[in-house]
């Protein structure tokens, strides 16, 4: 008699049932690949399987509809590239497959991405042909055989008929392909309306989906296949064999940004990033902050436009705050849209002591006490690093006074002693 069942995800319990039929709710999936496992505990100890699975982020709209005709388009770029993986017959180096997905109002849009080095439309049936099958399960309800919500098509590379497998309405469905031209292969394009296959999908909704694709290099049957999700190949009997994808009412973010970073470097701050995807990206604005609230502008970067390849960019902080520096960028897209970082932070320790300031905040005068002796320089700078105070005196009793005419606001005061040679001390100060 089982006790109870403890389900994990990579050895980590993400939840436990005392009562058949047994499941729990992974509610914080990651993207990757992942093992999970159930685990029934009884009175003669405890048994487990094992299966894998593989996420992917969740497929976002469009603003910009495709052209099908079985090009990548630049609005391609901004969704990613899914490994089409599992491979059934004579395998070869010589066939491997991504998939794209995107969606708005009114139609799906599948782009199937197909490396082939030999295209060979002459087999016995569609299914033997060089070409893609796409499988869908509206309501993702994973039942054993085809019913009213259950999707199968063909699209047989170089042709523009498409094929209707298990009865399926092919009402308003749209392909294109072409030839690539290095490495050799094909591009299929494909728009399914919304309307022909149950309705449009709401925020946070799944579905079922799969991607085949079938290879032949010398007429006949089919000599390799391959499939995203279903490695036995017999999907095309059982519905509940397809994989799942997550709708979210989301566009994709004009910026991926692998990181973000910055470090203190003979007393100036080196800002960091680095992009994958940029899409429309005018520019970065660097912006920064004492307290998290009030925000300033230091600089501006551009960005790359649009791009898929690995972009670096760098800023440097010449006049750092004092203490904890916060800092975030804003990217500015091609029609003025904006987008925030993260935030990052950065400490700024002083670089010596034996100097005071008071009052501070303060209303007319500062004064200013320290222990080292000979001409000390006094300047004064805004949050934008601007200099809007200096001053210069000899020290020789210990005490300074100074009247910076400035407005109100919090600003940062610089005192550097002759005697302390290049070091200096950084403190904010507040203007009443």
């Amino acid at each position: 008699t089982v006790s109870f069942v403890d389900f994990l995800v990579d050895g980590v319990s993400i939840g436990t049932d005392a009562s058949s039929p047994y499941s729990a709710t992974w509610n914080t999936p990651t993207n990757g690949s992942h093992s999970i496992t159930a685990v029934a505990h009884w009175s003669g100890g405890t048994t487990s399987t094992t299966a894998a699975v593989t996420i992917n982020g969740a497929v976002v709209k469009t603003g910009t509809t495709p052209i099908i005709d079985g090009t990548i388009e630049t609005l391609w770029n901004s969704y990613p590239a899914i490994p089409i993986t599992y491979g059934s017959g004579a395998v070869s180096p010589d066939l491997a497959a991504t998939y794209k997905m995107t969606y708005d109002a009114t139609n799906l849009y599948v782009l199937v991405n197909v490396t082939d080095d030999v295209l060979n439309t002459t087999g016995t049936n569609n299914w033997d042909k060089d070409g893609i099958e796409l499988f869908i399960d509206k309501t993702n309800s994973k039942t054993s055989t085809y019913g009213a919500t259950d999707f199968q098509y063909g699209f047989v590379y170089g042709t523009g008929a498409v094929i209707s497998y298990n009865a399926s309405p092919t009402t308003g469905i749209t392909f294109g392909s072409a030839t690539k031209s290095g490495p050799a292969g094909y591009i299929v394009e494909v728009k399914i309306p919304w309307s022909t296959i149950g309705g449009v999908p709401t925020n946070g909704s799944y579905m079922g989906f799969d991607v085949g694709v079938n290879d032949d290099d010398n007429g006949g049957t089919r000599d390799n296949q391959l499939s995203w999700n279903d490695g036995s190949f017999t999907e095309y009997g059982n519905p509940s064999l397809f994989g799942t994808v997550l709708f979210s009412s989301c566009s994709a973010l004009p910026v991926e940004l692998l990181s973000f970073n910055g470090a203190m470097k003979n007393d100036i701050v080196v800002l960091d990033w680095v992009t994958a995807v940029e899409r429309n990206n005018k520019k970065f604005i660097l912006e920064r902050s004492s307290d998290l609230s009030n925000w300033g502008t230091i600089g501006e970067v551009t960005g790359a436009g649009n791009s898929t390849t690995i972009n670096e960019y760098s800023f440097t902080d010449y006049s750092p705050l004092d203490g904890i520096i916060y800092y975030r960028l804003c990217q500015v897209d091609i029609d003025g849209k904006i987008t925030y970082s993260n935030t990052i932070s950065v400490k700024r320790e002083l670089q010596f002591t034996g100097i005071t300031i008071a009052p501070n905040p303060f209303d007319d005068a500062i004064t200013v006490r320290t222990i080292a002796k000979g001409n000390i320089e006094i300047s004064i700078q805004d949050v934008l690093g601007r200099s809007v105070f200096s001053h210069s005196e000899e020290n020789s009793n210990g005490s300074l006074i100074i009247h910076p005419d400035i407005s109100s606001g919090t600003y940062i005061i610089i005192i550097k002693a002759e005697e302390e040679e290049e070091e200096e001390e950084r403190q904010k100060i507040v203007k009443k």
